[in-house]
């Protein structure tokens, strides 16, 4: 149906333009009522960020391979925060940047942690919301190459397309950091050829991407 205004006729708006209208004020009234849930998958606890993780947080941020692709860090007046952490104080800054943007749910990171024995693992969780979710995950070096990262990605991706309806999700990787490279093109992401600070974009086109769904089983539990 075409556009069409006349002092006879109602306005009409195309189907395509009243769909994403209805899609941005869904993803707007969701940011504000958003409700950052534990999820859990099959060796998996992923839990909003809480004081409670600090001392994993920093096991993290003090490791130089992990902040070598992180990039800058700044706090919640705009600070820069030392990294890689050299106290529980410069790590405390991250933790406490996220636990108050989560509360606006303007960004958030879960806490990952393994289901066996509660053991801090990595982190992960979106820098933005909405049509195109932006992903970010870091994992302690000592649990690489265990498939933990792919798994929460999963979990982080499903719980984001039925909460949000996103139905993209973008990630900034150094060119560099060859292991993340292979795990987003593991998880079916492809490069853009855009970059942004240095970093290249890939893309996840979650309707063409379901396939990973059987394999996994999701639990929302409200924080």
């Amino acid at each position: 149906m075409k556009n069409l205004i006349s002092s006879q006729r109602p306005y009409y708006i195309h189907s395509s333009l009243l769909f994403k209208l209805f899609a941005m004020i869904k993803v707007f009234l969701k940011q504000y009522q958003l409700k950052i849930p534990i999820l859990i998958t099959k060796r998996l606890v992923m839990k909003p960020f809480k004081s409670e993780h600090s001392l994993g947080l920093f096991e993290l941020l003090s490791s130089a391979e992990v902040c070598k692709y992180s990039g800058s860090a700044y706090d919640l007046v705009g600070k820069p925060i030392q990294l890689p952490a050299q106290t529980t104080s410069d790590s405390d800054k991250v933790l406490d940047f996220f636990i108050q943007h989560q509360s606006r749910s303007v960004r958030f990171r879960w806490a990952i942690l393994s289901k066996s024995n509660n053991e801090f693992l990595g982190a992960i969780g979106f820098n933005s919301l909405g049509a195109c979710s932006e992903i970010a995950y870091h994992l302690i070096p000592r649990f690489c190459g265990q498939g933990f990262m792919a798994e929460a990605c999963k979990e982080a991706i499903h719980w984001v397309n039925a909460s949000f309806g996103s139905t993209s999700i973008e990630a900034f990787i150094d060119f560099e950091n060859i292991s993340s490279i292979k795990l987003v093109k593991k998880l079916n992401f492809k490069a853009t050829g855009e970059s942004n600070d240095g970093a290249d974009r890939y893309l996840h086109d979650i309707k063409f991407n379901k396939s990973y769904e059987k394999d996994f089983f999701h639990l929302d539990i409200e924080a």
